[in-house]
């Protein structure tokens, strides 16, 4: 288990070590971009201190004016915002980066702290594996001593079974010894007072004479003596037994020890037991493969640990590459043409904001007036196209051509005015064909379609301007498509009739022309214009029909 625990914690330090340095890698990129940040920004600011030294000593390049120098400026202003922006970006990410690796660095010190004590926990743990196999080689030794121990307490166990017999045995004697004694003691007692009674009566006897009676004393006090003598001697017989008992216990006493100690020798016995087992154990999990691995996993941790301490003190070093960089950024920034540089980045970010916003509703303004005047060009077209087919059919005499059409087709262009039409005439010819007419129809149809085609347009969008001129309608026309085109002119000065800013204005040659369309009921007069016998044009004014 030891053994075990040992190869995961080194596997677990291992792959931390590995962590720590993919995560200092990572600050590489971050630096590398801070410095070109500062760069780029450096580099904007000298090209905007040598435009602003051009500007005011009025020197720069042939054929460059001031608003040319103003717009490299502007520009060089620009630039030098966005290498700021990008400057602050990076420095705050490098910020962030440099306490993450700080932090790196001491999960790294961590790491390499709980890699040593775990390369000297596995050296105790061998030592504890070594041990292990001392103790098994013991364990013979203490397996027979732990027999001898076994036999011992077996003999102890019948000794203190026969010793607690004769001490219950002497137990009892001694308590009858004991009443013996006392009894003989309180007969003792009784025979010294009777003695001393005794005595007093022999002296008085020997006092008054009379011998008799003292001299049946003293016998009896002689035997009373003997008697107290072997009251004496039975005394310390008893009192011998009592010591042999005191003796008895006292090695009862020491057997009780002994026993006690072979009890807990059979417990250290089963503990051994347990430590033998673990041994074995160990002695499988501390093979010599098994410590062959774990010293290769420590081998390779402790590479882990010093390439990770070597990229550590490469990203030291771009660090305080980053670090003078930022320091050589901010003397530079200090200078006086950076002066409320954040004021004036917060007013054109504001600016800038604003005119975003207003971009974005011109968007939304320009894509609905652009359905609008989809919606209005749709409609108008159609108008435009059924006021053709109408004056077509009423005007050109011909049965080639059925009726005509404008056509637009859509131009999504790239360009600043954005969608643009193409606009193409297209004939219908009696059989249902539809053809472009350009190149397909004689100069008489092409001056009818451009007439019709502008009364279409006049009558579409000329609603509060009636105003009409027509110069020369009926050049390349034959006479049945100019009679035609004048019917369809008198047609519509008879609806126009009642439209009180109404005008139609014709130039022609042609008199019959003049004449279809110049009815009384239209109009009074008209205008000739002719020259004089000096060449020169006048102008008259002729009433209709006067000749």
């Amino acid at each position: 288990a030891a053994a075990q625990e040992a190869a995961d914690a080194a596997e677990t330090t291992a792959r931390k070590v590995t962590d720590d340095e993919e995560k200092l890698r990572d600050v590489l990129p971050l630096a590398e971009g801070a410095e070109r940040a500062a760069l780029e920004a450096r580099h904007a600011a000298a090209d905007l201190a040598t435009l602003r030294r051009e500007l005011g000593s009025g020197i720069g390049r042939p054929g460059r004016d001031v608003s040319v120098v103003a717009e490299e400026i502007h520009d060089a202003e620009e630039k030098r915002d966005g290498a700021q922006r990008k400057r602050d970006f990076k420095m705050q990410q490098l910020s962030s980066k440099k306490d993450e690796l700080s932090q790196l660095e001491r999960e790294h010190a961590s790491a390499r702290q709980r890699v040593s004590d775990e390369k000297h926990k596995a050296a105790e743990r061998m030592n504890a594996a070594r041990g292990a196999e001392e103790a098994a080689n013991n364990a013979a030794t203490l397996k027979l001593e732990a027999a001898q121990a076994d036999e011992a307490a077996a003999r102890y166990a019948r000794e203190r079974t026969d010793a607690a017999n004769a001490r219950d045995a002497a137990a009892a004697d001694s308590q009858a010894e004991e009443r013996r004694i006392v009894e003989l003691l309180t007969e003792a007692e009784s025979s010294q007072n009777k003695i001393s009674s005794l005595a007093k009566a022999v002296a008085a006897d020997e006092a008054a004479g009379r011998t008799t009676g003292v001299e049946r004393e003293r016998e009896r006090l002689e035997k009373l003596n003997a008697q107290e003598a072997e009251a004496a001697r039975r005394r310390a017989d008893a009192q011998a037994k009592v010591d042999s008992a005191v003796q008895s216990l006292a090695e009862m006493a020491q057997t009780r020890r002994n026993l006690e100690d072979n009890l807990k020798l059979r417990q250290l016995r089963g503990e051994l037991d347990a430590l033998r087992e673990k041994t074995a154990a160990a002695r499988v999990r501390a093979s010599p493969e098994r410590a062959r691995k774990l010293g290769v996993m420590l081998k390779n941790a402790n590479k882990e640990a010093v390439a990770a301490r070597q990229a550590r003190e490469q990203q030291r070093g771009a660090m305080e590459a980053i670090q003078a960089g930022r320091q050589e950024s901010a003397a530079e920034l200090a200078d006086r043409q950076y002066v409320d540089v954040d004021d004036k980045y917060r007013d054109m970010l504001v600016q800038l904001t604003s005119a975003e916003l207003a971009c974005a509703d011109l968007d939304k303004y320009m894509k609905a007036l652009d359905r609008a005047l989809t919606s209005f060009h749709q409609q108008k077209m159609a108008e435009i196209n059924s006021t053709i087919k109408e004056l077509w059919q009423s005007v050109y005499r011909n049965q080639d051509i059925d009726k005509l059409e404008i056509r637009s087709d859509v131009d999504e262009g790239t360009n600043a005015r954005g969608r643009s039409h193409n606009y193409r005439v297209v004939m219908t010819s009696s059989s249902g064909a539809e053809l472009d007419m350009r190149g397909r129809c004689s100069a008489g149809q092409r001056v009818l379609a451009s007439l019709i085609i502008r009364l279409a347009l006049a009558e579409s969008f000329c609603v509060t301007c009636g105003i009409l001129a027509l110069d020369e309608p009926t050049t390349n026309l034959d006479e049945p498509n100019a009679q035609a085109l004048a019917e369809a002119l008198t047609r519509l000065m008879d609806a126009r009739r009642g439209q009180e800013n109404f005008q139609l204005l014709v130039i022609t040659h042609d008199e019959k022309f003049a004449r279809s369309i110049g009815l009384r009921e239209h109009a009074e007069r008209y205008w000739r214009i002719s020259k004089d016998k000096n060449q020169k044009s006048t102008i008259h004014r002729q009433d209709i029909f006067e000749g």
